[in-house]
């Protein structure tokens, strides 16, 4: 599978920052004492991701990731168990999270995060170079389609990170760093504003208010805008008869051309690719079986980790809704059934490594996206936040109520005295 369709499985699923630095002290690292370098990621050809051995093998078990996720959250947002919904989806988005927080983990919580993403053997720093040479290049693959991946850390003030963590994080996911006011709701203002700023305003709202008792947020934004290399003709348009899940039919606006396109017979599902600009970007759309569905579809591709089908370029009739979707997706139970639950579990979580002497946990996490297409191409936008808080806070005792009191030996149990105390 090529290279740049684990980017692209963002945009099908549907189918189927200038900050300042934190103004309190760096606390002492627990990393061995290194300056992380930047990789020297080389661009050869104008439409391929150099990438190198290591990192191509990771392209498979991240698609699998990618499949088996949509599959999860396409359940998790059913009205109805029985009847998919429409949903948009971004796997790379969710990944880019996961990834900084990997570095920030160490023991069970790292080796679950890999573990999901299909990074199972392979090294933080080997995890962050991919991740590095996918945010360095997409963006240079087509001068006809915009690619923008974007990352950020919010830190609440009086918190801070450990100085490596932030670094690492500033080389091989370009993330800047930002103190902030969690308590202030200008807190939450200059989130939504990176947001808005990298998704090119497609999405312009992820938090309504900041948590005061959270240390920090981290976000992932991905913004694609492409136009077909074919586009549709407008007139062409046909109303056709779609049949929804319920079983009852429904007429939409269906964009219409007849051209030569890669169209792929597999056997429970087709497939068509509908290519952007110089084709280094595509759409892929599976379509079940009549005697098909949905939810078999799926479980195949996730399964397979990848479309199966026989490949071939042919003249093809095609007949494609335009549509509109956005998503809110809350994301820890998706996770979480995939196999980390851990980075979700205050009392295990092992996120050590980015705040000093402060053991934390992932209380929130959830992606909005959203996709339009047209008779011209597509736009499509996410952005996936983790809101990182203190796994718990310090016991309160507050003897502000009757209580019962006793004087005791403690190596004997023995009581010596007892009583109860009402507020006299």
């Amino acid at each position: 599978m090529k290279t740049r369709n684990i980017l692209f499985a963002a945009f099908a699923a549907c189918c189927l920052i200038a900050c300042s630095e934190s103004d309190v002290e760096s606390p002492k690292d627990p990393y061995p004492q290194e300056t992380p370098q930047e990789p020297a990621d080389t661009f050869p050809d104008g439409n391929i991701i150099p990438l190198k051995a290591k990192q191509k093998a990771l392209i498979n078990p991240l698609n699998r990731f990618a499949y088996r996720s949509l599959q999860a959250v396409e359940a998790q947002n059913r009205k109805n168990p029985a009847e998919p919904e429409a949903v948009i989806y971004s796997p790379l988005s969710a990944a880019y999270l996961l990834g900084m927080l990997a570095e920030g983990a160490y023991g069970q919580t790292l080796t679950e995060i890999l573990d999901v993403l299909g990074f199972g053997g392979t090294t933080t720093n080997e995890a962050n170079e991919f991740f590095h040479a996918m945010l360095n290049n997409a963006p240079l693959l087509d001068s006809l389609v915009k690619v923008n991946i974007a990352n950020a850390i919010y830190v609440n003030k009086g918190y801070s990170l450990y100085e490596t963590y932030r670094q690492k994080l500033k080389t091989f996911y370009k993330a800047d760093s930002e103190t902030l006011d969690f308590a202030s709701p200008e807190a939450a203002d200059r989130i939504n504003e990176f947001a808005k700023k990298q998704t090119f305003g497609m999405i312009s709202k992820v938090l309504e208010e900041t948590n005061p008792s959270y240390v920090s947020y981290l976000l992932n934004a991905i913004y694609f805008e492409g136009s077909w290399t074919m586009p549709f003709d407008p007139k062409a348009a046909v109303q056709q008869n779609f049949l929804l899940p319920s079983g009852e039919q429904k007429q939409v606006p269906m964009m219409y051309q007849e051209a030569v396109f890669e169209y792929g017979l597999g056997k429970k599902y087709d497939a068509l690719r509908l290519p952007y600009g110089n084709k280094t970007y595509e759409m892929i759309v599976v379509l079940p079986h009549r005697d098909g569905s949905l939810d078999e579809t799926l479980q195949l591709l996730a399964e397979q980790a990848e479309i199966q089908v026989e490949w071939k370029s042919r003249n093809t009739i095609v007949m494609l809704p335009r549509f509109t979707i956005e998503s809110n997706l809350p994301l820890i139970k998706v996770l979480s059934s995939l196999g980390m639950p851990s980075v979700f579990d205050e009392n295990i979580c092992g996120l050590t490594k980015i705040c000093k002497d402060i053991p934390l946990y992932v209380d929130m996490m959830k992606q909005v996206a959203r996709i339009e297409v047209t008779d011209q191409g597509t736009k499509a936008a996410a952005v996936t936040i983790g809101g990182v808080k203190v796994d718990s806070m310090p016991p309160t005792f507050i003897a502000n109520r009757p209580f019962v009191y006793i004087i005791t030996e403690r190596s004997t149990g023995a009581i010596f005295f007892a009583g109860t105390y009402c507020g006299e």
